[in-house]
């Protein structure tokens, strides 16, 4: 070490080696840095392409960014890959804000980058950086642009002004085959940049399209309208940090899930669709997604309703400060002053939003136990006769068809549909069948002292019975019923009718 000398502020060789662990959360957040670079460079066309390399270096995947952007000029490209090296730096106007990255990125994935850039097609210009290079104190400072063709390998067609970014020497992605990390990296993608998708602008990894994915599912066209909008969105006024008069706007929104919809889809189904174990809020910065997390929820806890609804913040990069953004926009840590502005409202509509999942679970659960008996029989139904359809059925199916031979008597051998209704009527029997269509409809006469004293308070499965009391019974009163409607003799079907009030009218009795 020189006595009495300057010493450099970054000793080379150690901080490009010790920037690699500085943190990024996943190989697709890397990448995103890139596509943040070509969003602010006026893109709106942006490929990715992960391939596998044929040769005796072991790290054998290579990342490529091309973009359709505006180029970068020979004084740009000296900058690109200098660690907060930008004409923008601090600016608040896009996406990028430090110009760390396109080094910060590309070093914590890959040894080598190297960047092409052209504002014309006859002229490229390249630069790279090796890692490699400059840990063993071979190079102290970075390659100055030079024109020089595109690599060979390169067969895509390039634009006519545009950049591509190669991540060579790979040794620091999440997965080790191409394939797995192209089909990993398109869902994180589409998510936080959904808001540019939407805006026409294409994302492409190897070749396929990427969706626009909504965690708030209003947009994510997976599923046919999953979510709804619960409530106006929240809007407030921020005064921008370090002026006086300039402000800015942050806005929340929610959604509420469809739980009568969607909960019956299998748990895969549901984790795929992000719904499982996916309550949170989704912060986005200048249209980009930022962060996901249970962020300004006050003193409530996560819960398992939690999954059925979502929020968005969203702001702009005037107020980073205010959020805390991080340089590689991968999480926020919002000044106190700003939770006292948005948390007595997120976490009162977040406790509401909590209570109307939990009402509508009730809900489905009462119904999935009321339609059990129906759908159970239903079921069983296949393997039975099917019943003479009623005689008023015929008799009008007869008159609207010329050709009478053809009406058949019988119902459908795929069996009858069954519902069970209650309904106060003016009626002796506890019950009273209804066979039309193919359906078998029960009626329970809700002033029959039978429902009045037993029928509400039967349910409940037990863990050691395969159906509940409850079911049970309902099935009792289909099985009855079905062979009611099976007569079709005016004279039969008058007995029938006799025998179920008498039934009624003892069982009334009995339970009075």
């Amino acid at each position: 070490m020189p006595q009495g000398g300057k010493v450099g502020i970054v000793l080379d060789r150690n901080f490009i080696v010790a920037t690699r662990d500085t943190g990024y959360k996943s190989t697709a957040s890397a990448i995103s840095e890139l596509v943040d670079n070509a969003l602010e460079a006026g893109a709106d066309d942006i490929q990715i392409a992960i391939a596998e390399v044929v040769g005796k270096d072991i790290n054998k995947i290579r990342v490529t960014v091309l973009d359709n952007g505006c180029g970068m000029t020979l004084q740009e490209m000296r900058l690109a890959l200098q660690f907060g090296g930008t004409s923008r730096f601090n600016q608040r106007v896009a996406q990028g804000r430090f110009g760390m990255g396109l080094p910060n990125s590309s070093v914590s994935q890959a040894r080598r980058v190297d960047v092409f850039s052209w504002r014309k097609q006859n002229r490229i210009n390249h630069t790279y950086l090796d890692v490699d290079e400059i840990a063993s104190g071979f190079v102290s400072k970075l390659h100055p642009p030079r024109q020089k063709k595109l690599p060979e390998w390169f067969l895509g067609k390039i634009p006519k002004t545009g950049t591509l970014v190669i991540w060579d020497k790979c040794d620091k992605l999440d997965y080790r085959k191409a394939s797995t990390m192209a089909e990993k990296l398109r869902r994180p993608i589409g998510r936080w940049f959904r808001y540019f998708l939407w805006r026409n602008v294409r994302i492409q990894v190897n070749g396929v399209s990427v969706k626009p994915v909504d965690p708030l599912f209003p947009k994510s066209g997976e599923i046919d309208t999953p979510a709804v909008p619960f409530g106006r969105p929240l809007q407030y006024e921020l005064r921008v940090p370090g002026s006086l008069s300039q402000t800015s706007m942050v806005k929340v929104k929610f959604a509420l899930l469809q739980v009568s919809r969607l909960h019956s889809l299998p748990v895969e189904e549901k984790r795929r669709l992000g719904i499982v174990k996916g309550a949170g809020v989704s912060i986005v910065r200048a249209g980009r997604e930022i962060d996901f997390g249970w962020h300004f929820m006050g003193s409530k806890r996560k819960e398992n309703y939690d999954d059925w609804w979502r929020a968005e913040v969203g702001f702009e990069p005037a107020l980073d400060e205010c959020f805390g953004v991080t340089h590689s926009k991968q999480g926020i840590n919002p000044t106190a002053q700003l939770r006292t502005i948005l948390e007595p409202d997120m976490e009162s509509i977040g406790r509401r939003l909590n209570s109307l999942v939990r009402s509508e679970f009730i809900e489905v659960k009462r119904k999935m136990q009321e339609y059990a008996s129906a759908r159970r029989a239903e079921k069983g139904d296949r393997y039975l006769e099917p019943p003479d359809k009623p005689e008023e059925e015929v008799r009008k199916s007869r008159e609207s068809n010329k050709n009478r031979r053809k009406i058949g008597r019988k119902l459908s051998i795929k069996g009858l549909r069954y519902r069970i209704q209650k309904m106060p009527m003016d009626d002796l029997s506890f019950f009273v069948p209804h066979l039309s269509n193919g359906e078998l409809k029960i009626v329970l006469n809700q002033e029959h002292p039978f429902f009045e004293c037993l029928y509400p308070r039967l349910g409940g499965t037990q863990d050691n019975k395969p159906i509940d009391f409850k079911t049970a019974l309902e099935l009792l009163i289909i099985a009855y019923a079905r062979a009611e409607v099976s007569v079709v003799r005016n004279i039969g079907k008058q007995q029938i009718q006799q025998l179920r009030e008498s039934w009624s009218n003892n069982l009334a009795a009995f339970l009075s």
